[in-house]
């Protein structure tokens, strides 16, 4: 978990054996719902060899899920959980960083 500034979470994440993800999958859509995007995609270990790799998201009013296949390794799958606010707030935070360090090129 990671905290902001004002010690609140920013995001939460779990981490699992990819040999669990379907049962992850099925557990979220069972609470809640069918996901706002499901996005296929791949992922490659040392060796070369590829496997599957989806993101699933569901997006809410102040939550984002973000369910990854395939994480950091690819015998392992992340589920993270956001706070909007948070999130939006660190974004609007770094634009006006780069926009202020823009200015002094």
């Amino acid at each position: 978990m990671s905290l902001d500034e004002d010690e609140m979470p920013e995001a939460l994440l779990l981490n699992g054996k990819h040999d669990d993800y379907q049962e992850i999958r099925r557990l979220l859509v069972e609470r809640y719902g069918e996901p706002t995007t499901v996005t296929p995609g791949t992922a490659s270990n040392r060796m070369g060899a590829t496997f599957s790799n989806e993101t699933v998201i569901w997006l809410g009013k102040r939550l984002m899920l973000t369910l990854q296949e395939r994480a950091n390794k690819v015998d392992r799958t992340a589920a993270i959980f956001e706070y909007l606010p948070r999130v939006e707030k660190q974004i609007k935070q770094r634009n006006e960083q780069r926009k202020s360090d823009a200015s002094k090129m």
